[in-house]
């Protein structure tokens, strides 16, 4: 039996005057469907908060990579000059030359008589790599170390 609103309070309004438990109105127990739907709407509203942070990250990922590469390359060309027993006349200048179709390398050596801010007794190697980036901006990675001079 459905009891109308009016009747509910008149029925709750005699029991609470007789000292016995009131019935209750509503069920307070759990959380309403409108809740949920509200909890959902915020957190989804989040989740496209962090959408382009995604985007962000995936090209940062794929450009470190690249600079790694890059990085790599560079220090390898190092090595080889510094594995090199002789240079040739000073200052020694090689390239640009292209490595991997996509980068320029040029490699440099002076001492003492070439290059006044070289200390006596070595070597200045330098490794100079140049490329163009996904959105052709220029980069490029300069390495130099010193080597005595046997």
């Amino acid at each position: 039996m459905m009891l109308s609103t009016f009747e509910q309070i008149r029925f709750h309004r005699e029991y609470t005057e007789a000292g016995e438990e009131p019935m209750k109105l509503c069920q307070e127990n759990g959380i309403s469907i409108l809740e949920v739907m509200v909890a959902m709407v915020i957190l989804g509203l989040g989740v496209l908060g962090l959408a382009p942070l995604v985007t962000i990250s995936i090209y940062s990922n794929g450009f470190a990579g690249k600079l790694t590469a890059a990085e790599q390359i560079a220090r390898r060309e190092l090595e080889e000059l510094v594995s090199q027993p002789t240079y040739g006349s000073l200052p020694f200048v090689a390239g640009p030359d292209s490595v991997g179709g996509r980068y320029l390398v040029t490699r440099k050596v002076d001492d003492n008589t070439t290059d006044a801010s070289v200390p006596s007794g070595v070597y200045k190697l330098h490794v100079l790599l140049q490329w163009n980036d996904d959105v052709n901006r220029p980069r490029n990675i300069d390495m130099v170390t010193y080597k005595p001079i046997l």
